[in-house]
């Protein structure tokens, strides 16, 4: 692997633990629930951002998370009612920013 390559999978790392940190914390201390998951999400949408900023191309999920319609749209529901989004609002984000 190239230096350049092994470099970009190192801080590609460093970001990853930096960011679920806290969720760590929260998760040996609490134990599992609310407060920790809701960390860890907060956590990897940072981390994705970030990513997204830099100009990665990151998946979103890995090829094989098997996950149906259903379970993604739960969180994406919750993650727009979090952040008081509407779907028309996300539909204009959206063709805005297709690039």
């Amino acid at each position: 692997m190239p230096d350049f390559e092994q470099e970009r999978i190192e801080r590609a790392r460093k970001l990853i633990a930096d960011a679920l940190a806290p969720a760590a914390r929260d998760l040996e201390r609490d134990g599992p629930g609310e407060e920790p998951l809701a960390t860890v999400i907060a956590s990897a949408i940072r981390l994705f951002h970030h990513a997204s900023e830099q100009g990665e191309t990151w998946r979103a999920l890995p090829p094989d998370a098997q996950m149906s319609a259903t379970e993604i749209l739960t969180l994406v529901s919750a993650l727009l009612r979090e952040a008081q989004i509407e779907p028309f609002e996300l539909a204009l984000w959206q063709q805005w920013n297709k690039g």
